[in-house]
């Protein structure tokens, strides 16, 4: 039978304070002039809101938005069934309510600290990195806003095959 992989951060014991603590300290280096976090117990939802400005001159800048899902209780519970015995296990939910939230938010500092270097390095521009999470002004994502025609807009697939040729 093959082994199931691991995913990174799986188990990690590093508090979400610390992860936190981390993103905000890299953020601040790298400039952002204001940043949020908002958490939402009902839903499940963890917001990661930061502005920089692009240039000096740039009165307001963009503004990004993380969005991050912690997995409630209820998905929980259904983690929580002992393989052998089908049962109910609490002291699988113990551990899995105490590790809660902690591999999402090492996976969002990771990320976004390559995505700083990537900016640093000259790879990308802060626009292009961010891109996705930028809020419009009605606080909708341009993700969000460019999905529902991001196939007419980059063409069907069927008219761009890659070749070798594009390389």
């Amino acid at each position: 039978m093959a082994k199931k992989k691991s995913r990174a951060y799986e188990g990690t014991e590093v508090p979400i304070s610390r992860s936190r603590a981390e993103i905000e300290r890299l953020l601040r280096k790298w400039g952002v002039t204001a940043l949020s976090w908002v958490d939402d117990y009902e839903t499940g939802m963890v917001v990661l809101r930061f502005r920089w400005k692009s240039d000096p001159d740039d009165k307001i800048g963009y503004t990004a938005r993380f969005t991050i899902h912690v997995p409630s209780d209820e998905e929980l519970e259904k983690l929580a069934i002992d393989k052998r015995s089908g049962n109910f296990s609490e002291k699988k939910m113990a551990r899995l309510r105490k590790s809660r939230g902690k591999r999402q938010h090492r996976l969002l500092l990771y990320l976004i600290k390559t995505q700083l270097e990537a900016i640093e390095d000259g790879i990308m521009l802060p626009e292009q990195v961010f891109m996705s999470w930028i809020e419009d002004e009605t606080g909708m994502t341009l993700f969000d806003r460019m999905l529902p025609e991001l196939k007419q807009i980059s063409g069907a697939p069927e008219q761009k095959a890659l070749e070798a040729s594009d390389a």
